[in-house]
């Protein structure tokens, strides 16, 4: 029996949506915009609000990033962030919007980028997965952190690169990936590195396998489009004095500060969780898929053993095994996918669902680089967004494509991680918090009695000095720079 059936995509032969996969993925945005909208007020971060809404409020101002105002983190979140503060105010509470918009707006296209490669039902299941990974459900704050804006646009490109693998226009969607991924660059300037090599890695892949010269020169025009993105931004910046000045802040200040602190402790640590709990899945999807035949005994042994380590583990780990262990397992099932569909792409030839499937799965596994410099909660969110379609695809085919064991499985191994994160969820919503008023940029955010009385004590000095020496500015030593806005 072979290990894959092979799944048809169900889409249209020019790779095009069609208008009930349009209303899928507004649907998408509409819920991830609704999930997420509960924590736009809950909280404040000093210095991650801070680090954000202060180049942010410059901009509002009148004043030109980089060369006016520090901004390590890229431009366009701050352009973005500066644009919404037209609509909300000048306050935290206007840059959190502007996030929550950026994740509805992911979450639509991440659905579109899944349905051109794993199809429309598969699709639905992993932006599902996805955004039950969000690191939201298990802290307090929701970051409007530069991240999350490169995010859309790696999304984008693999849109893109999904598109030019699918349709007759492939130079047009090669040259839209580059766009997406300046832009993604843009964002924050490491994932935008992380992108470009991702792409890259991806088209070298297929020349590899497919033994197809052509795909190397889809390299060049996602190049073409990438420089294009990059080169108008760099006029921008000589025509507005800002040149040296962004160099300074994007490159040299990050690589100076945050090249030597590579973190792979954490990363190691959590490393034992993900290959129990891809063990416990595996072994239980490969006893299902034999317990009827002759294998049936050795089937009932190796399921046993899978459910009863596996709780052995919730018990044991409990907060580390269900919140850490699943991203990695997100890693390992995409490197399944991608070992599979390499392997057929080289025996049996080109075939369009294992070139997609392969592409997402490289693009998935690059992607992953990002947790090089600071693993945790968020940045597994954000690191795994592509490899997660890849990861249900290998588990939905390797448990036979049978939607009710995939399902099954799916909630029975994330059981742990819904309660936990539920019982946090439910502990955060129902905390009695205070609101801040008046004009400043925490207007209309709430914390817990000791952190407001903390903060309000803050903004008062700054109020009184601001009051007896005027409009001057606040010059802020520490990493909190909320306190400079």
């Amino acid at each position: 029996m072979a290990l894959f059936k092979q799944q048809s995509c169900s889409s249209p032969v020019d790779g095009g949506e069609r208008f009930e996969d349009w209303l899928l993925a507004a649907g998408c945005a509409l819920i991830t915009f609704l999930l997420f909208l509960p924590f736009a007020r809950i909280g404040v971060d000093p210095h991650h609000d801070g680090v954000m809404i202060k180049p942010a409020l410059d901009v509002f101002h009148g004043q030109t990033q980089f060369r006016d105002t520090f901004n390590q983190y890229g431009a366009l979140p701050t352009f973005f962030q500066s644009l919404s503060m037209y609509v909300w105010g000048p306050r935290i509470f206007a840059i959190r919007m502007c996030t929550i918009l950026f994740y509805a707006i992911t979450s639509a296209f991440l659905y579109l980028t899944y349905r051109s490669v794993i199809g429309r039902r598969l699709a639905l299941l992993s932006v599902a997965f996805w955004i039950v990974q969000s690191h939201y459900f298990h802290e307090t704050y929701l970051l409007p952190w530069s991240s999350v804006y490169a995010l859309l646009f790696q999304v984008l490109t693999m849109y893109c690169v999904a598109k030019s693998l699918r349709s007759g226009r492939v130079m047009t969607w090669v040259f839209l990936a580059g766009v997406s991924a300046a832009l993604s660059a843009l964002g924050r300037t490491p994932s935008g590195g992380i992108v470009v090599l991702s792409t890259a890695v991806v088209y070298c892949c297929l020349a590899l396998f497919l033994r197809r010269r052509s795909y190397l020169a889809n390299v060049a025009v996602f190049g073409c489009g990438f420089v294009v993105i990059l080169g108008l931004f760099w006029l921008w910046l000589i025509h507005a004095g800002a040149f040296t000045e962004c160099w300074n802040q994007l490159i040299e200040f990050p690589r100076s500060v945050y090249i030597h602190k590579v973190r792979l402790e954490p990363l190691l640590s959590r490393i034992w969780s993900a290959l129990w709990l891809t063990a416990q899945v595996f072994g239980f999807l490969w006893a299902c898929r034999h317990w009827r035949s002759e294998r049936h005994r050795g089937a009932i042994v190796v399921g046993s053993l899978s459910l009863v380590t596996f709780i052995i583990g919730t018990c044991v780990w409990r907060w580390e095994f269900g919140v850490y262990g699943w991203p990695f397992t997100i890693a390992l099932f995409a490197l399944f996918a991608f070992s599979l569909s390499a392997k057929k792409l080289v025996q049996k030839g080109y075939n369009r669902e294992d070139t997609l499937v392969l592409s997402l799965s490289v693009a998935g596994l690059v992607s992953f680089i990002q947790l090089y410099h600071s693993p945790g909660p968020a940045t597994y969110f954000w690191t795994e967004v592509l490899a997660v379609g890849a990861a249900l695809y290998f588990i939905h085919n390797f448990g036979g494509a049978r939607w009710n064991l995939t399902l099954f499985t799916l909630a029975l191994f994330l059981a742990p991680t819904l309660v936990l994160k539920g019982r946090t969820v439910w502990r955060v919503l129902r905390t009695e918090r205070l609101q801040f008023q008046g004009a400043s940029p925490l207007e209309g955010m709430r914390e817990t009695d000791d952190r407001f009385h903390h903060l309000q004590g803050i903004l008062d000095v700054i109020n009184q000095y601001q009051q007896s020496f005027g409009d001057r500015a606040v010059v802020v030593e520490g990493r909190d720079a909320l306190y400079a806005g």
